[in-house]
């Protein structure tokens, strides 16, 4: 890897999860090379020695890049990197592929998709246990995803008995078409260092129901642009579907609310012009 680097002449090396990090990195350093290295998530399952091994090599990278100002604190208190290194772009999407799309109409039944791996950091379980308190509403629920929890939550659905209103989907290539079939998009994370799905989601004109996390409270503001509930809580995020479901109109005032706001904040060629000149400051050094 580093005859690779110096053969093409490389100014910057720029790496992304712990693999990439680690050997990158060594080969950067010997090669004289300076690092730009984006943390994009908060690890909660990380292993512990990769947390000592990021630690230790942290001094290697010569800028952080943080999605969020919940990742940049979390490298900090996590890694020990020091917080002038740490420099908060924020992800930006395709706008185009969402912004065409048209809103939702809210016929019954009432469309929900959950968007995401099938992990433990989605909280699937916890808009099952919504689902629960929900039966007088008429509401068609797809999970849209892949991931090694498949089997455990769909037995948790049948035992929650609300399996008849899940369909399973598996991750999608043309994801605005998913998005185009939902009326609202539940984001019920336990933790999340930013969120594309909500973006996605919130540029698509879909009303967002969250999670109160890191990273999704950065980018929903409650009440306006989308709806947050207590991590974990199925009995609030049941109330807030119902609100949703019941009272559509100002659901639909705070979808468009959000579509606004992803229009200005969320465009991916903003993210590119900040990563470039961050590459040119180093080059220029």
């Amino acid at each position: 890897l580093k005859n690779l680097l110096l053969e093409l002449k490389a100014d910057i090396v720029h790496t992304h999860l712990f693999s990439a990090d680690f050997w990158g990195r060594l080969s950067a350093y010997s090669a004289h090379i300076p690092v730009v290295t984006t943390e994009h998530n908060i690890n909660i399952v990380e292993p512990f020695l990769w947390k000592i091994i990021k630690r230790l090599m942290n001094s290697l990278s010569s800028i952080y890049i943080a999605p969020s100002e919940s990742v940049k604190k979390y490298l900090q208190q996590s890694y020990g990197v020091s917080l002038e290194k740490i420099i908060v772009i924020p992800h930006g999407i395709k706008l185009d592929t969402f912004l065409q799309l048209p809103t939702p109409t809210f016929v019954s039944p009432i469309n929900i998709g959950l968007i995401g791996r099938l992990v433990k950091q989605k909280g699937h379980k916890v808009l099952i246990d919504a689902l629960t308190q929900l039966n007088d509403l008429s509401l068609q629920v797809s999970f849209v995803g892949s991931g090694e929890l498949k089997e455990t939550l769909q037995t948790y659905a049948k035992e929650k008995r609300v399996d008849d209103k899940i369909q399973w989907i598996e991750a999608q290539s043309d994801i605005a078409s998913v998005y185009q079939q939902c009326d609202l998009v539940i984001i019920p994370s336990l933790w999340e260092g930013f969120g594309l799905v909500a973006l996605e989601a919130m540029a698509s004109g879909r009303y967002v129901i969250a999670s109160d996390v890191d990273g999704l409270s950065e980018i929903i503001q409650d009440g306006q642009t989308g709806a947050l509930f207590p991590v974990g809580d199925s009995s609030a995020l049941a109330e807030c579907i119902r609100v949703a479901v019941q009272s559509v109109e100002e659901s639909q005032r705070r979808a468009v609310r959000a579509r606004e706001w992803v229009s200005t904040h969320g465009d991916v060629v903003v993210m590119g012009k900040k990563y470039a000149e961050l590459y040119h400051s180093l080059v220029l050094k």
